[in-house]
């Protein structure tokens, strides 16, 4: 299956999708982790010498990065308990 680009084409659906979501709505963050799977899966069959597959990789690797950083009312109301964690770290 990843020698016909099954995996990478998969991810690549999954990857549009996200952002299109990311853009009309609130995405699923368990969508990216989805799609690192995939692409994971295609590594490990095979296509490690496909340059794309490791750029898309980096890109969905960078889609969990902004959503760390990214702080929105829902993510606040409901992570308090991380938020109040975070305050009391004396550096």
């Amino acid at each position: 299956m990843a020698s016909k680009g099954f995996y990478f084409q998969q991810a690549m659906v999954a990857l549009i999708r996200y952002r299109y979501a990311k853009k009309t709505a609130n995405p699923r963050i368990e969508d990216v982790d989805a799609i690192i799977k995939v692409l994971h899966l295609n590594i490990i069959c095979g296509q490690d010498d496909h340059w794309e597959t490791w750029y898309r990789l980096a890109q969905a690797y960078e889609l969990l990065l902004e959503d760390d950083m990214t702080w929105s009312a829902e993510k606040i109301n409901n992570k308090k308990d991380d938020i109040v964690k975070l305050e009391k770290v004396e550096y």
